[in-house]
């Protein structure tokens, strides 16, 4: 059972993953009191994670871009995807 020290809780988000991360965060720094709750107690192995071009804006918001521009993680400046059904570039960034 968590117990709250505060009443003035304004929103709970439920998941620490990328999208409550940032829904957390972008809220927090709006001033609300926010608490984030997350099932796992550690951050799990992953690989071969990519972050998406229209994470930009996001991770901007979030004001995190420069950060992560200056960071040791591997750097990808291309991306193409593919719809299923008629198998032509959806977008393509290179």
């Amino acid at each position: 059972m968590v117990n709250f020290s505060s009443n003035t809780l304004d929103v709970i988000v439920i998941g620490g993953g990328p999208a409550g991360s940032a829904a957390a965060t972008i809220l927090a720094q709006h001033g609300l009191s926010v608490r984030l709750f997350e099932r796992e107690k550690g951050a799990r192995f992953h690989i071969g994670e990519s972050l998406m071009p229209d994470t930009y804006w996001t991770l901007r918001r979030m004001g995190v871009l420069e950060k992560i521009k200056v960071s040791k993680f591997t750097k990808k400046y291309s991306v193409l995807c593919y719809r299923h059904r008629q198998g032509i570039p959806a977008f393509l960034l290179l």
